[in-house]
Order: structure tokens, then sequence, then C-alpha cells
């Protein structure tokens, strides 16, 4: 039997990748531990005859090259190439840039004809090296699957001795960072806070009509209960807008909140509010880096959505013309923590 083995090359140094990885962790509800009391321990090698190290994850998603190219691309900012090797007889890789897959093949004496690469490849090419040397590197016949990796290593300066799996050399030579990592709890003091904010740059509608606005925003801190809507702006002001009625979505899928109707009244300007006091904000992330840190993407995609808030405001329309409207989403629990928007309104 051959040698089995799966590793994420990282095109960064030991250091560096060491410090991204705990920031990772980190965003996903990990922090470093004792040995004896880690959950998840990850081992970042460097070696000093190559610019790439080599990342091995106690969680990742295995052999699934796909998901862990992705994850790593998203957590290090950095070319990546997840590597699994099964028995010596395939070599399956995916190179992932800027958080998507450039391309996955595999080699070795149970696979298919390699294809030629993709032209993205040269991005991790050395100086001097050729996409026609790296699908060389491919196609030769090998006897075992670690050959191939054995060819690519001069072309795109990652070290032998950082893969492993049985063609390892100068392992004295190797910096290894073992990072053990646990489930932290996140502390109930992190107030709630809005960000990501989107939605429609532009409402139109008729005098006594009705327009929609939507407004996107994620939970990037700790969760809360109670959230607020204001309207204020020149189209309040000038009376394009007489009247609203929001409605609010949480996660995905979507737990809707009930309508409200928000209330007209005056603090230097015209404002419109309303609340929802029951309405539970979500636990947050602090970005789609944090949401696919350390898991499958279609599990970041899943956390990513969780922390989606959507509101959808239904406007009464007045005078005519073209006024600017902002809006606000305020978590009750933390109003410095608002989520605001400014679209164009234009009744006519």
């Amino acid at each position: 039997m051959g040698s089995s083995f799966s590793v994420l090359l990282a095109r960064t140094t030991a250091d560096v990748a060491s410090e991204r990885v705990v920031s990772d962790a980190r965003a996903a509800g990990h922090a470093p531990v004792a040995a004896d009391a880690a959950t998840r321990t990850i081992v970042v090698t460097g070696a000093p005859e190559s610019d790439w190290v080599a990342i091995s994850d106690s969680g990742a998603p295995g052999d699934d090259v796909l998901a862990s190219a992705v994850a790593g691309s998203h957590a290090l900012a950095v070319p990546v190439v997840a590597v699994s090797v099964r028995d010596s007889d395939i070599a399956a890789l995916a190179l992932a840039l800027d958080g998507d897959v450039v391309q996955a093949v595999t080699l070795g004496p149970a696979a298919a004809p390699a294809p030629s690469p993709d032209p993205r490849w040269a991005v991790v090419l050395r100086r001097g090296h050729s996409l026609d040397e790296l699908a060389a590197a491919w196609q030769t016949p090998l006897t075992y699957a670690e050959q191939a990796l054995i060819a690519m290593a001069p072309l795109v300066r990652w070290g032998p001795a950082l893969v492993g799996g049985g063609w390892a050399t100068a392992k004295s030579a190797l910096e290894q960072h073992a990072i053990h990592l646990g489930r932290q709890t996140v502390p109930s003091s992190q107030p709630p806070a809005l960000g990501h904010v989107g939605g429609d740059a532009e409402v139109r509608c008729s005098p006594g009509g009705t327009g929609s606005l939507v407004v996107v925003a994620h939970s990037t801190r700790g969760p809360g209960v109670g959230l607020d809507i204001t309207l204020w702006g020149p189209a309040l002001d000038a009376e394009l807008v007489v009247g609203a009625r929001a409605r609010a979505t949480i996660g995905a899928p979507p737990d809707a909140a009930a309508p409200v109707t928000l209330t007209w009244g005056r603090a230097d300007g015209v404002v419109a509010t309303a609340s929802w006091p029951g309405l539970s904000i979500p636990q947050g992330a602090a970005d789609q880096r944090a949401a696919f840190a350390g898991v499958a993407p279609d599990e970041g995609v899943r956390r990513w959505l969780a922390t989606r808030i959507e509101v959808t405001v239904e406007l009464t329309c007045g005078q005519p013309g073209t006024r600017d409207l902002y809006v606000a989403l305020l978590p009750a629990a933390n109003r410095g923590g608002a989520a605001r928007l400014g679209t164009e309104v234009t009744v006519a």
C-alpha cells in the first residue's frame, strides 16, 4: 500500500501563515489552547528551499481538495494549492486564487490523462518556467502519484520536504508551528452591530402610488434583541415620501418579523421611525472571510447567510420631484452599531 496524505500548500511564510491561521480560527470561534485541551490542531511547516508553506489541519475537509482550496484561499489571501494523495495512486490538486478554484486535476498511475494547465497557473510558476513545463510534469507517465509533485516542485519552488507522504527529505531543516485550538464562547458583553450594507440606489413611484426600497445588512458582532428603523432626508422634508411600512427578515431560510408602520415626527427635520422590539439579531461574522474560516464552502455560505438582515420598506409617495432619502437600521442594544443607506427617490 502506498502513501496517503492531505495538505494545503500556500505561497507565504510560516510566520505570516501562522498569524492568519490563528486570526481565522478566532473568527470561527476557536482560540489557542494547551495541546491536551485541543479539539483541532493545525501544523504550519516551512522549509528554507521553498517559497511556500504546508498546512495540515485536523479540522480540514480531508480529501475534498475543492473545499480545502476555497477555505484556504479565503483564510490566507494568497495563492494556494490543495493536495490529496491516496495510496500513491492518485494525487488530486486544486489551485485557488482570491477565494475561487482555478483548476482541479488528478494525476498519478490510476488517473485519467491530465488536461492542459489553466493559463492562471502562471501566477504560481517561478520566473523562467513555463506552462509547457508544468504540462510535461503532469503528463509524464508515473509509477506513483508523488512523482508528479516532485516534478512540479522546482517549477513553483515548493520544497519536497513540505509535503511528506513518503518522499520528504531534510526534515531536520523544517520550521514547524503547531497551533492547538479549542472552541471559545463569544463574550455575551459584545454588543450587536450591523455592517456590509447594500440595497436599492434608486426608488421610482408615481404621486399617490408606492415604491419599494430594499436594505440588506449583516450582523457583524454579538447577538441582540430589538431592531429600530429610521428614515430621514430631503425626500421626507419635501413630502415626496408621505408614508412608509416596513417588513424585516432574518437569516436564510428567512425568519420574518411582523410588518410595522413608521410614525412621522420631527427632529432637525422630518423623521419616520418604527421598531421590532422582539426581533432577534443573530450572532454575527466580521466579514465573509470570517464566516468561511475553517469550514467547507457550503457551511461558510450557510454561516454568512445566517447573519443577513433584509428590510423592505414600502414607501407611499406624494409630491413630484427627485430627492435623497436615508435609512438607518439600529440595534436596540447598540444604536451606535447602525447600518445606514442612502437612496434617491423620484416621484413622477
